[in-house]
């Protein structure tokens, strides 16, 4: 009797041992269907992608060079320096400080705030905490204290019907309330004992908000916060430059400065290379260096030109195919440019003709530039330079070598000398 049940335990133990086995195996090669379907997405999405990106940020792959100066940033957010980082636009400030954020990954708590579309404190307030809650995983439990901390100031909340991100607004109408609001927002960052890094974009823009002091008050708030590294940056050197390094202006020597400029032309030539052979198409160098100088080495018209070449059905890619990418881009731009032409005075017309053709202007007002294209009066050069100036048509450039005026938008420039 005892033999008999020990072969029936035997045979019980065996037999599950064998489906516990087999389902073992059933589990496993789930997974690695899963492992091989998500594989292959992956694979299909990079074969699908333009690595020419013209929006957003997938990665270093897809992020050309600034080494040097994302060395120098994340120095100075690991030894507490704050940063002021300068740069025209189209030169990719933006796209740099979220590579940075990711090489940070969650070592520390990234926020990135625009203040281009700000026009107050009420509206600094409404885009920070927006941006912080953008920032935070919901299911930590400083992500919770953060929600709960912003919660607490009253703000109405909305939230994107596709992405599910949230939108904070705040409606204060006292001034000294705004500023106070603020400080409560800070504290929300500083109360989690995280390291934070908080960068403002287009900084310059507080110096047109409506209420005063805006500068000295935020300087007094944000030098007493150790445990928040900040990012000021900006594409209005001139401005920012008169913020940071007047004595006479609150933020002065606030932090260190970083000029953002173009990418060394070889490094990119090798980055639109690569890319390229990945995708199995050609280009010759030749083609790739006469396409950024065109652009003016600006990082955003590079990518939009690259971009478009990528998409074209073709393995090898001519200088035809190249002429007519960039008719194409210009010719798109038709009405947004011909509206400039009718909203400026015909003399302010003909200076910004006058800009396109000559590129670099150091003296606009002297005479070889007044004689080479016909002015007789320097004062109208002046008001069209100033009023061009004020509407972003064009740009000052300020470096250690020297100063000089250029058309801003270099597309436009290139519609111009096409037309």
């Amino acid at each position: 009797m005892m033999y008999i049940a020990i072969c029936i335990l035997v045979y019980v133990y065996y037999y599950l041992y064998y489906y516990f086995c087999i389902l073992l195996c059933v589990i496993l090669l789930v997974y690695i269907i899963k492992y091989l379907y998500f594989w292959l997405e992956c694979k299909l999405f990079e074969d699908m992608l333009n690595p020419f990106l013209t929006k957003g940020y997938l990665g270093a792959e897809y992020f050309c060079d600034r080494e040097e100066e994302s060395a120098k940033i994340l120095s100075a957010i690991n030894n507490g320096r704050d940063l002021v980082i300068y740069g025209r636009r189209r030169m990719g400030k933006s796209a740099l400080i979220t590579h940075v954020y990711h090489k940070l990954g969650k070592k520390s708590l990234n926020v990135w705030v625009d203040l281009l579309p700000t026009n107050n404190m009420n509206d600094l307030v409404s885009y920070t905490a927006s941006a912080i809650l953008r920032s935070i995983n919901n299911d930590t439990s400083i992500g919770k204290k953060v929600w709960d901390g912003i919660k607490s100031l009253r703000p109405a909340m909305t939230f994107d019907e596709l992405s599910g991100q949230p939108t904070v607004s705040f409606d204060i109408t006292k001034e000294e309330l705004r500023i106070k609001t603020f400080g409560e927002l800070i504290q929300v960052l500083t109360n989690t004992k995280k390291k934070i890094v908080l960068a403002f974009d287009e900084f310059q823009q507080i110096q047109n908000y409506e209420e005063k002091n805006v500068e000295a008050q935020l300087r007094t708030m944000l030098q007493t916060l150790p445990n928040i590294s900040f990012i000021f940056s900006g594409s209005d050197q001139h401005m920012l430059m008169q913020m940071f390094e007047n004595k006479d202006r609150p933020f002065y020597s606030f932090g260190q400065y970083m000029r953002l400029d173009r990418i060394e032309p070889n490094l990119y030539l090798a980055f639109i290379q690569s890319h390229f052979k990945k995708g199995k198409k050609k280009i010759s160098d030749e083609n790739i260096r006469e396409i950024i100088e065109w652009c003016n080495y600006r990082t955003f018209n590079i990518q939009m030109v690259m971009n478009r070449l990528y998409s074209l059905d073709k393995k090898n890619l001519e200088i035809d195919d190249i002429r007519l990418v960039k008719e194409t881009i210009l010719r798109e731009k038709d009405e947004i440019y011909y509206t400039i032409r009718r909203l400026v005075t015909p003399g302010q017309w003909r200076v910004i003709e006058a800009f396109a053709k000559e590129g670099e202007i150091e003296a606009p007002y002297g005479k070889y530039f007044m004689k080479k294209y016909g002015f007789t009066n320097s004062s109208i050069i002046r008001r069209a330079v100033q009023t061009c100036l004020e509407n972003n048509i064009f740009y000052n450039v300020y470096n250690n070598e020297k100063s000089y005026y250029e058309i801003d938008d270099i597309f436009l420039r290139r519609w111009i000398m096409m037309i």
